[in-house]
This record gives structure tokens, sequence and C-alpha cells, in this order.
């Protein structure tokens, strides 16, 4: 049986969220577009506004914040200042409140990954933004979060080439390829060096070591 979005969501049901740690500045058109519609959508569950997508864990990192409102709502307008900038349209209306002060931890071998997750994405759809990607440059950070040593971040969902663990799963081919990608650096000089590999193909040669 296929269920529409809203349908998914009323059932509780996960289909695609990514609420990135990147700037927003770094994503294509349709990556901000989308990132505004699912932040909206993380905004109405943090606020109990559906029940849909509670145990989602893109939202973790939010709801352990002192004020996960407040995050969630900063969250947004700073997607917003990125829309503004580029001369979209975004209602701000739909933002439940004023941006407040939040500083919230991430690592820089999540930023790492999701740095490679979405050169991945944009490499067919927008080759030019794939380009300014590879230059090397250091990774920006969304106003809201801080970046700090470690790892990728427990609550990330890590594909397997069988399917997907678990957020949080401690198993050993993820912990090795949270190893490998701690260093930004190393990563961002891995991808620009060999550009037809994608995340996916990265994972398969880590399991089949």
């Amino acid at each position: 049986m296929l269920f529409s979005p809203m349908r998914r969501v009323q059932y509780g049901m996960w289909f695609a969220m990514r609420l990135w740690s990147l700037h927003p500045s770094l994503l294509d058109r349709v990556g901000l577009v989308a990132l505004w519609r699912e932040a909206l959508l993380a905004q109405k569950v943090l606020t109990g506004a559906t029940k849909g997508y509670r145990h989602h864990p893109q939202l973790d990192r939010f709801r352990q914040s002192r004020h996960p409102s407040r995050a969630i709502a900063s969250y947004l307008w700073s997607v917003a200042d990125e829309a503004k900038e580029r001369g979209y349209a975004f209602d701000v209306s739909k933002i439940a409140m004023r941006r407040g002060k939040v500083s919230i931890p991430v690592t820089d071998g999540q930023l790492a990954y999701e740095l490679m997750h979405l050169k991945q994405k944009v490499r067919q759809r927008d080759p030019e933004r794939l380009q300014l990607l590879s230059k090397g440059e250091s990774v920006r950070v969304n106003s809201i979060f801080k970046a700090v040593n470690g790892p990728i971040e427990p609550w990330e969902r890590i594909r397997k080439a069988n399917g997907r663990t678990r957020a949080g799963e401690s198993a050993p081919v993820p912990c090795r390829l949270r190893e490998r990608l701690a260093d930004p650096e190393a990563v961002s000089a891995h991808i620009t060096a060999h550009p037809e590999v994608s995340a996916t193909s990265i994972r398969e040669k880590q399991l089949s070591r």
C-alpha cells in the first residue's frame, strides 16, 4: 500500500528526512527547498503539533537541547536567511517563534559525512554545485551548531550494502567507517581525487575488507 507524505506522518512512518548540519549556503536549490519543508515538519513534531515522526533520529539533538522549540525555530530562521539571499520567498510566518541564542555541538566526523552525502546528491542534479563543494575549503556549519572533534554522530543512519543500520547501532563496519570519516580534510581530498566514488561505494569497499 502506498502512502502520501502526510499520510506517512499520520501513521508514524519514516520517509527521507535530513536536517543538515552544514550551512544552508552549501545546498543546491532542490536541497534548500527540501530542507525548509522538512524543518517545518520537524517544528510541528517538536512543538507537539503532529504525532508522526516523534522518534526520528534526526530530531534527537534538537530534543536534547535546553529549548527544543527555540532550537528548531532558530534553525528555520537560518534556512530562511539563505533563501532570502537567493531571492526565494519562504513564508517566515510559519516559524513558531523568534530566533534565539542556540549552540548545539556537532562532530567534525558528522560534517565530513554530510559533505560526502551532499556531494553524492548534487553529482547528477547540479554539477556546478559539486565543483564548488569539491574545492577543499573549510566546511561551513549552520549557525546554531558548534563543530567539535569526534566521529559520526550516533543518531546518523548509515547504510549497509544489505540495508540500513538503526540510529546509534554499534556494529563493527559502521564503527570503522566512522573512524575513517572522522577527518573532514581526508574525506574531502578523497572525493576530490575520485569524483566517481559515491558514499555507497565507499561503504561497500569497507564491507568487502
